[in-house]
C-alpha cells in the first residue's frame, strides 16, 4: 500500500508540473487507478458538500433566530391563538423569509415568502411553505391542536440530527461525483483518442483512459478552488477538456511513433 501511495504522489506530482511523465500512469495496475479515481471525485465533491453544510448550518440559525422572535400561540379548533395581541412583521435571513400575519391585517407581507430559499409564513388562511420545488400549504384546521412548542422541538430534532443529514450528503454528493467524473474521463479519453490518432501513434483505449484521468488533476483542482471561493467559471466542462487534453499531448508526445 505504502509503494502504490508513493507512486501515486509522484504521479500526482506529475500532472501538476510535469506533465511529460505522465506516461507512467498508462501501465498502473487498475487497484491504483481506482484509488486516483477515488481521489479526484472527492476532490470534485467537496463545494457540493462545502454548500451543503452551509445552507444546513444557516437554516439551523436562522430557524433558532425566527423562533425566537415568534410570540407564544396555539391553535384550537381551526383558530390561531396568542396570549398578546398579534404584531404582524416580516423577517428576512440568508436562508429563510418568515411572514407571521396570521390576523391578515398586512396581506403585502405574503410577497416576502417567494424572495428567499424557503419562505415561511403563517398567514390568515394558515400555514405556508414556499420552496424551489413545490409549494405546500396546511390550514389551522389540519394543524389543530398545535402550538409553538411542536415547530420548537421540530427545530431542536433538526440540530440534533445535524451530523447525519452531513453524512448522508456527503455520501449523495461523493456518488454523484463519481458518476461525473467517470463519465467526463470517457469525453476526455475520446478526444484524447483522436489525438493519439493524429500524431500517429497507438495505444489501447485502457491506457488512454489511465492518462487523462492523471492529466484531468490540475483543471479539476483549479475550478474546485474556484468554485470554493463562489466564481463560477462558464464552460468549465469545455474548458477542462482542452486542458486535460493538452496535458495528455505534452506526455503522449514522448512517446516514440511506430516504425
Amino acid at each position: 500500500m505504502g509503494v502504490s501511495i508513493i507512486q501515486l504522489t509522484k504521479l500526482f506530482i506529475a500532472s501538476l508540473s510535469k506533465p511529460e511523465q505522465l506516461t507512467a500512469a498508462a501501465t498502473l495496475k487498475k487497484g491504483k487507478v481506482f484509488l486516483y479515481f477515488l481521489f479526484i471525485a472527492f476532490i470534485s465533491a467537496i463545494p457540493a458538500f462545502l454548500q451543503s453544510y452551509q445552507l444546513l448550518t444557516d437554516f439551523n440559525r436562522d430557524g433558532q433566530t425566527i423562533i425566537s422572535e415568534m410570540p407564544e400561540f396555539s391553535i384550537k379548533n381551526g383558530e390561531f391563538i396568542t396570549d398578546e395581541p398579534i404584531d404582524s412583521f416580516s423577517k428576512k435571513t440568508h436562508s429563510i423569509n418568515f411572514v407571521f400575519d396570521p390576523e391578515g391585517t398586512k396581506p403585502e407581507l405574503e410577497e416576502d415568502l417567494s424572495e428567499n430559499l424557503v419562505g415561511i409564513g403563517f398567514l390568515k388562511d394558515g400555514l405556508h411553505f414556499n420552496n424551489a420545488s413545490q409549494p405546500i400549504s396546511l390550514t389551522y384546521q389540519q394543524m389543530d391542536g398545535l402550538s409553538k412548542e411542536f415547530f420548537v422541538n421540530i427545530l431542536a430534532s433538526m440540530q440534533r440530527m445535524t451530523g447525519f443529514i452531513l453524512v448522508i450528503a456527503f455520501l449523495l454528493m461523493l456518488l454523484l461525483s463519481l458518476f461525473l467524473t467517470l463519465l467526463f474521463n470517457f469525453l476526455y479519453t475520446v478526444f484524447a483518442n483522436l489525438v493519439t490518432a493524429l500524431t500517429r501513434r497507438r495505444l489501447p483505449f485502457s491506457h488512454v483512459f489511465k492518462m487523462t484521468l492523471f492529466a484531468s488533476t490540475l483543471p479539476t483542482i483549479i475550478f474546485t478552488l474556484f468554485n470554493l471561493f463562489g466564481l463560477r467559471i462558464a464552460y468549465q466542462t469545455e474548458l477542462s477538456l482542452i486542458v486535460t487534453v493538452y496535458l495528455y499531448y505534452l506526455a503522449l508526445r514522448t512517446l516514440p511513433k511506430p516504425e
